[in-house]
């Protein structure tokens, strides 16, 4: 298979891997016996990485495997996945300088931990622990960024979660009420009418 990154033309075997610079244009093209295309896999991922090399190089056949066999896996589960990018990414770009910031953006911050802990039983101060940051503090940025306190915008969440298993999956109000983090049905209910209509 070819693949062209602007003026330039590689041609690609099973188990290469591509780091393509921001803004540069690529595109791939199939010729012969390679036309169908059947044995190719693509898997891209968007990297926050400056730099301005192209750089192209083959995996171990260990690496490779492993990684397409976790994707078969775990096509729902990117937190599974991300340890295999970074590796392919250490060993394609081992000696570019990559720093790493700190994010404080605390409305993506605020919105990941929800994300990820909806359906347990949390308090402000996980939040805060998650944050590093103290309770009070943690208070204040949530009022700002999102306009509620820790308790509603965790509801807020929860209903907007439970929204979507009902309509897409048809699920029973018991079992949504469940996966969502209610312990018990009549508490979802509660919540979940006065929810109804706003999203």
């Amino acid at each position: 298979m070819k693949y062209y990154v602007e003026d330039k033309e590689l041609i690609l075997e099973k188990g290469t891997a591509i780091f393509i610079p921001a803004k540069k244009f690529h595109r791939f093209s199939y010729s012969g016996e390679d036309a169908s295309g059947e044995d190719a896999e693509f898997i891209a991922f968007q990297l926050d990485l400056d730099v301005e090399v192209l750089k192209c190089g083959m995996l171990s056949p260990q690496i490779f495997e492993s990684f397409i066999n976790s994707l078969r896996e775990n096509q729902d589960k990117i937190e599974k996945i991300v340890p295999y990018v970074y590796w392919i990414i250490s060993e394609l770009i081992a000696d570019i300088q990559v720093s790493v910031k700190k994010n404080t953006d605390y409305s993506y911050l605020i919105y990941e931990f929800f994300c990820e802990n909806y359906n347990k039983d949390i308090s402000l101060s996980d939040l805060a622990k998650a944050l590093h940051i103290s309770e009070k503090q943690t208070q204040r940025i949530i009022k700002r960024e999102t306009g509620n306190t820790f308790l509603k915008e965790l509801t807020f969440y929860r209903m907007k979660m439970a929204k979507y298993l009902i309509d897409t999956y048809n699920m029973p109000l018991s079992k949504v009420a469940e996966y969502v983090g209610y312990n018990s049905y009549s508490g979802f209910w509660k919540a979940y009418s006065k929810y109804v209509g706003k999203f």
